[in-house]
């Protein structure tokens, strides 16, 4: 809204209303902007969603089905997420003539860890990790690590984790990850030197980076109890 309007909205409210009111004005007039927002994004969504729901007509069309996935994955969907994904990646594979997307093979890989398909995860992680290391660096590599941790084989997530850390090396879930590992093999200084690498490290990262990563960051300033938690 215009500046005018809240000026409006401050004077009329404390003349009218009082301090009260004046407040009470200007909750409602937040969240009906608020509300319309997420109006807005949700017709836009909706008009989008049906587009590609119109392009699965085709069998061939291996890319609406991959973008849809992600939509239903963010919003937290993953079984229906995992239907268009898995029939993505089938259509991807039968096409000889389509060159793999290792966007997809990421995006199947985090679905399947979410679903609890440890195993199909890991292939997919492991094969976009290898043939595709520049693609989305370090991402594939944490979820291999991730799926190898899941499986409870976690002295194999270690070099993955490793190698997530190796390509971002800023990357403060990497490094928990790592840590935190080491820490369950026993390697407690080594772990202990991991987690200080990353304040030397966060000390030079932009404020966006730390806004962004700011549940990780205090995950290993905590360490010593962070370490102890369930992770996704």
């Amino acid at each position: 809204m215009s500046p005018w309007v809240w000026v409006l909205l401050v004077f009329f409210g404390l003349r009218l209303f009082g301090v009260g009111g004046m407040l009470l004005l200007l909750a409602l007039a937040l969240s009906g902007q608020w509300l319309g927002r997420v109006a807005q994004a949700a017709a836009a969504r909706a008009r989008f969603t049906s587009q590609q729901k119109t392009a699965l007509a085709n069998p061939a069309d291996f890319d609406a089905r991959h973008e849809l996935g992600v939509i239903y994955r963010r919003e937290g969907r993953t079984r229906t997420a995992e239907r268009y994904l898995r029939q993505a990646l089938e259509i991807m594979r039968a096409n000889a003539h389509a060159e793999t997307d290792p966007t997809l093979l990421i995006d199947c890989a985090e679905v399947f860890l979410r679903r609890g398909q440890h195993d199909e995860g890991l292939k997919l992680a492991t094969e976009a990790a290898r043939e595709y290391p520049s693609h989305q660096p370090g991402v594939a590599a944490m979820l291999a690590g991730r799926a190898e941790t899941a499986r409870g084989h976690i002295a194999m997530a270690e070099p993955w984790f490793r190698s997530a850390l190796e390509s971002s090396g800023s990357s403060a879930e990497a490094h928990f990850r790592l840590a935190r590992c080491l820490a369950s093999l026993g390697q407690g200084t080594e772990a202990s030197r991991v987690i200080s690498s990353y304040h030397a490290t966060a000390r030079t990262l932009p404020a966006f980076v730390r806004r962004r990563d700011r549940n990780w960051r205090w995950a290993n300033y905590l360490f010593p109890v962070t370490r102890r938690f369930p992770l996704p």
